[in-house]
């Protein structure tokens, strides 16, 4: 009977043991991360990491200029004049934003120039809308000037004719 009573005394003692290993871990877990005990500070991040992370940037910004390959966008493109009935064609990927003037698609297939400003896309003979950004997808494909004076920014290849 003895030995039964420390078998049961035993087991007991084990189960109590994981129950309450359980919950002290269990508490320990809960408190790590929240306020009052953060994985990382606040004056970490903003007196340690940010300055190393804004430092590398600028690094890697200016290796980009001094190596040629950081230009900005508005110097990727070109103005581009052109008189009433002059064409400008661009090559596939060319990149047409009507500034001033009038202008319309030339096309010799469907779709004409992909409207990117409003995802649609635009026929041979269809008005330019000023300040909207065409894509060239098909080749022999651009814009012929219907005002005296059309200003146009362009980037990628293209001809005029």
């Amino acid at each position: 009977m003895r030995r039964d009573k420390t078998k049961i005394a035993f087991a007991l003692s084990i189960v109590l043991a994981l129950v309450l290993g359980i919950g002290i871990g269990g508490y320990a877990a809960s408190g790590y991360g929240s306020e009052s005990d953060p994985l990382v500070t606040l004056s970490y991040l903003t007196d340690k990491l940010t300055p190393q992370i804004m430092e590398k940037v600028e690094q890697q910004i200016d290796e980009k200029l001094a190596a040629g390959s950081g230009a900005s966008t508005a110097e990727n493109y070109r103005l581009v004049t052109l008189t009433s009935g002059q064409k400008l064609i661009g090559e596939v990927g060319c990149e047409i934003l009507l500034r001033i003037g009038t202008a319309s698609c030339v096309a010799e297939y469907t779709p004409g120039l992909v409207d990117l400003s409003s995802s649609s896309t635009i026929n041979s003979g269809a008005a330019l809308t000023a300040n909207h950004l065409y894509l060239v997808t098909i080749e022999d494909h651009g814009i012929t000037a219907t005002a005296q004076t059309v200003k146009v920014l362009v980037r990628g290849s293209y001809t005029i004719a």
